[in-house]
């Protein structure tokens, strides 16, 4: 263990569906659930959860939410990072071994809240926190930042990525080349070439291609894309990100929608994308960030002043600006935090409409709080101006204009500052 076997990769774990659809048979899935689920949920929360069932599926008396609902994809996340992730990787920990791999359907936060409840929670137990990309066309940057970003905050320097998996076997080099360029970019600096096999008779050469292995005809080539990752790699994990900005990761407002027929709701799609859209903005804008899970925060921000300035620090990482973006409910713990970084000097930024629940219960708290912090809409130069503050990097066209293709990753090492820059864009 530690020298042979470096490490154990977990491959998709997940609790199962919540209230997803077999849409093989049309059949509707249930919800997580195991014996001992109504005792945690009565030590974590001090009541009884069978009597509140229904609301777990419909809503009650009129209200949209559920206090009840949102307690229990609190309990069954906690119980699946609990009872796998801590476990794995404290296990790992005393064996002298490398926990990583990547949880089942990470991207968005629908998709994670279905299956996971909350990635973040769960990278927070992982040596070499990973992710997923499959086919040269998934665009997942959301799920590159949660693993940084979690990454970052536990002092992981080392994620990695299972990647070029459903790509086919016509993937050209360039191709390798433009999807390990953005995740370089996003934090990601440990490659999981998807896959090398044992063989490829009968389908198996119709299994995910391509192989990344002796099958191909171009093997014995790809140092040349091989060599270049590790160059990259090599240096910008000497030293420690630069990120001034802290996002608030909205997953939790997410489980307060499920429902049956949840996952076509158009509401839940729109605030899918409405991250999304923010999150393009930002990196777009060269304003790079980390999200901050909520229950995370809860047990390791801290906030102080360095030199007068007031700062907000979650585990190993440290930031200055904090931005909300809209919710349906935030932790009172959130919120109290946010109190705390405002009265200390330090610039939170609501983007949209803020939370009028807290703790799923309806509260004019976090009205309050945006109130008194910097109002921002979901898009456009306002919203940039108001995250300004923690600008590190301007990548500009000669007319002064950001030039959105471009995404950068900054280290700050013991004596230099490390930049690496990259073109998403189709255009030289």
């Amino acid at each position: 263990f530690g020298k042979t076997i470096p490490g154990i990769f977990s491959d998709e774990p997940n609790h199962g569906h919540r209230l997803g659809t077999d849409h093989a048979t049309g059949k509707l899935l249930g919800l997580p659930w195991t014996s001992g689920l109504p005792a945690a949920f009565r030590r974590r929360y001090g009541y009884d959860l069978l009597p509140h069932l229904v609301e777990l599926f419909l809503n009650v008396d009129g209200r949209p939410f559920s206090q009840a609902r949102w307690h229990y994809h609190d309990c069954v996340t906690h119980l699946f990072v609990d009872s796998f992730g801590r476990q794995v990787g404290e296990w790992c920990e005393k064996n002298g071994l490398q926990f990583t791999g990547h949880v089942l359907m990470e991207d968005t936060l629908s998709q994670q809240t279905a299956v996971v409840g909350s990635a973040m929670r769960f990278y927070e137990h992982m040596q070499l926190p990973g992710m997923d990309l499959l086919t040269e066309r998934w665009r997942a940057y959301t799920t590159a930042k949660q693993v940084s970003s979690a990454a970052r905050q536990s002092g992981r320097r080392v994620r990695l990525s299972e990647t070029y998996g459903c790509t086919g076997w016509d993937f050209p080099f360039a191709g390798h080349k433009a999807l390990g360029d953005w995740q370089a970019a996003l934090g990601i600096n440990l490659r999981c070439p998807h896959l090398a096999w044992y063989t490829m008779e009968a389908e198996a050469k119709r299994d995910y291609p391509a192989a990344i292995s002796w099958q191909s005809p171009w093997w014995q080539a790809y140092p040349k894309v091989e060599d270049y990752f590790a160059r990259i790699n090599a240096v910008t994990s000497r030293g420690a990100e630069v990120r001034d900005l802290l996002v608030i990761h909205p997953v939790e407002s997410t489980w307060l929608m499920v429902r049956p027929g949840w996952l076509d709701d158009p509401g839940v799609k729109r605030f899918d994308l409405q991250l999304v859209a923010l999150e393009d903005a930002l990196l777009g804008a060269h304003l790079d960030f980390d999200y901050g899970d909520e229950e995370i925060l809860s047990r390791r921000a801290a906030v102080s002043k360095v030199k007068g300035t007031a700062i907000l620090k979650v585990g190993k990482a440290v930031y200055t600006t904090v931005l909300v973006p809209p919710t349906v409910t935030l932790r009172s713990t959130t919120v109290a935090l946010l109190e705390r970084f405002a009265a200390a000097g330090g610039r939170v930024v609501f983007a949209g409409p803020p939370a009028d629940h807290v703790d799923a219960v309806p509260s004019d708290r976090a009205i309050a709080l945006a109130a008194r912090a910097v109002r921002a809409p979901l898009a456009g130069a306002d919203l940039l101006q108001a995250v300004e503050p923690a600008r590190r990097v301007s990548i500009a066209d000669p007319a002064g204009g950001e030039v959105s293709a471009a995404l950068y990753l900054l280290v700050e090492d013991t004596d230099a500052f490390i930049l690496f820059v990259c073109n998403t864009g189709l255009e030289g």
